[in-house]
């Protein structure tokens, strides 16, 4: 028994009566012990370590905790739990899960759900309230996802976030101890209905793969797979002591335990271990996080103390490189992969370039505390394009090394010029007389060096990928709408028909050509390039252009104000 995530099997089987059923034996039958717990908490250090096959990669169970978690909650924090922390809690001990409110749902009328400022309810609460829609659920996963409207979108969505949940609550069933008896399902425990009904629920439980197996095209499988094919492995036996150990509160032993697995786990993935202990750092870690405190430290003391502003944010580069090079080990590719990735270099080339030029001339502090406050704003732009796990394996258009290492690197070099060359229009239109202004053509000319070249480079991409250079794709529309701006703004400048202050503005309205094309034109959800979109950013990008353009008007209207009266 149980209910599939994306399909179904067979027309006589009502997918919500079984998880109905399924959810009732959790709450009769696999009952843990309700034992105090013991004052120190469960560690998730070793637990949150083991290697998961999910999304087509071997990750981290952290990273796997995000990716499930994000899809059910929105977040990777809950109700005083991680993602991690939720996991095993889920895995563990399902019945004390299943009544917190930890499916998010955005419309609760279509589901006439009671109205929560949180907006996140139970499993229990979602199931009651899903059951009526059962057979316009089962239509509407055979329909094209883009004739769906808003509410079916998200009835499709919840439906999916509850086939995910339940996935979890049964991944260890076989290994819980059972009502009545100290015994598990795979020890011989419980009677005859509750055995039959546990085992249905397992029959097609393939999410959690953390068995590992000699077979390549599977290297691989689930719990449920490993005793329903006979598979010999010692984990097993492994996680029905952390199960026992979990539910009577011994932390200690269970934490003992995860460990004992996870050196089980290193030792099958041999020379490939070090990459999953560089995930579990890097997740644990969080550093871009740190990056961004660095920054936005060294952007508020430039102005008092520019050597130690300096140093924070050199600091914050350090580690910031050192957090690109970590994805690049861990994933054996280039860190511009997706949309994500690209806000991450481009910020990291930024300060670069604001500390280089800094360091040749100190009277540009200014310039670099602009570089950071713009490094540490698309660094917080970023985490809006985390969907739970942020190290993902590209689609098949994006996987070439090649390629992302030329054309993608050199087009979002491109857009990190283009930003600082915006930046210092700013800082001109705000101050007359600022140093920095002396940098404004450099830095147009590099910023139409590199998306000149970058876009010529993705035309020979799409040449071999596609059998065509050009094909007025909007993402190429977009790399060709930044090369014509950047080069009228120029001729502009050379001509004579823009002077110091409208040159000025036309360099800091640059900023949205880049956004227009960093991230605008993948709201269209047409063209080859549409991989990147991400819905609900509409809102942030209009507001971001209104707010530009009102800046940058008023900046100039106050600088032809002041050199009026002059």
């Amino acid at each position: 028994m149980t209910l599939l995530y994306h399909r179904h099997s067979g027309a006589d089987r009502n997918p919500f009566q079984k998880v109905t059923l399924w959810l009732l034996c959790i709450v009769a039958f696999a009952t843990m012990t309700t034992a105090q717990l013991n004052a120190a908490e469960p560690s998730m250090d070793h637990f949150g370590a083991w290697p998961v096959l999910h999304d087509g990669r071997v990750k981290t169970m952290e990273s796997f905790s995000r990716s499930v978690f994000h899809d059910i909650a929105g977040t990777d924090h809950l109700n005083g739990l991680n993602a991690t922390q939720w996991m095993a809690t889920t895995l563990f001990d399902p019945a004390s899960t299943i009544s917190d409110p930890f499916i998010k749902i955005n419309r609760t009328t279509i589901l006439e759900l009671p109205n929560r400022d949180t907006k996140y309810y139970s499993m229990n609460e979602v199931m009651t309230a899903l059951t009526p829609h059962q057979d316009l659920l089962m239509n509407l996963e055979k329909m094209d996802p883009a004739r769906l409207s808003a509410p079916q979108k998200e009835l499709l969505k919840i439906y999916r976030a509850v086939s995910l949940y339940n996935q979890i609550i049964q991944s260890f069933s076989a290994i819980l101890p059972l009502a009545g008896s100290d015994k598990a399902f795979i020890g011989g425990g419980g009677s005859r209905a509750q055995r039959a009904l546990i085992a249905e629920g397992g029959a097609g439980n393939t999410l959690l793969k953390i068995i590992p197996t000699d077979n390549p095209s599977m290297p691989m499988i689930s719990v449920w797979q490993a005793i329903n094919d006979d598979v010999e492995t010692p984990i097993i036996s492994t996680l029905k002591s952390m199960a026992s150990d979990w539910n009577a509160g011994d932390y200690d032993a269970w934490n003992m335990s995860a460990e004992q697995v996870k050196l089980v786990l290193d030792d099958t993935h041999g020379t490939t271990s070090w990459r999953l202990t560089l995930e579990h750092y890097y997740v644990t870690m969080q550093p871009m996080i740190w990056v961004m405190v660095f920054y936005v430290l060294g952007v508020a003391l430039a102005y008092f103390k520019p050597l130690i502003a300096s140093g924070f944010i050199g600091l914050g580069f350090i580690i910031h490189i050192g957090a690109l090079l970590f994805r690049s080990l861990i994933l054996s590719r280039p860190p511009t992969g997706t949309l994500y990735e690209t806000l991450l270099f481009g910020s990291a080339i930024i300060v670069l370039v604001g500390l280089i030029i800094y360091f040749k001339n100190r009277n540009h502090i200014l310039f670099l505390s602009v570089c950071a406050g713009s490094a540490a704003f698309l660094l917080y732009v970023s985490r809006g394009f985390i969907q739970g796990d942020s190290l993902n394996v590209l689609v098949a258009v994006l996987n070439t090394n090649f390629w992302l290492s030329t054309h993608v690197t050199c087009i979002i070099i491109g857009y990190a010029f283009c930003v600082m060359a915006a930046m210092i229009g700013h800082v001109v239109l705000w101050n007359d007389r600022s140093p920095v202004e002396k940098l404004m053509v450099p830095m147009t000319l590099a910023a139409l060096l590199f998306t000149s070249v970058g876009t010529l480079l993705g035309g020979i991409w799409a040449d071999q990928s596609w059998g065509r250079f050009w094909g007025w794709d909007p993402k190429e529309n977009g790399a060709l709408l930044i090369v014509l701006w950047l080069i009228w703004i120029l001729h502009g400048r050379i001509s004579g028909h823009f002077q110091r202050r409208s040159f000025a503005a036309a360099l800091a309205l640059t900023n949205i050509m880049v956004a227009l094309t960093w991230f605008g034109v993948n709201l269209l959800g047409v063209g080859l390039h549409s991989y990147g979109f991400i819905e609900g950013i509409a809102w942030g990008l209009g507001s971001f252009i209104v707010i530009q353009i009102s800046v940058v008007s008023g900046l100039y209207w106050r600088s032809y104000k002041r050199c009026s009266k002059t």
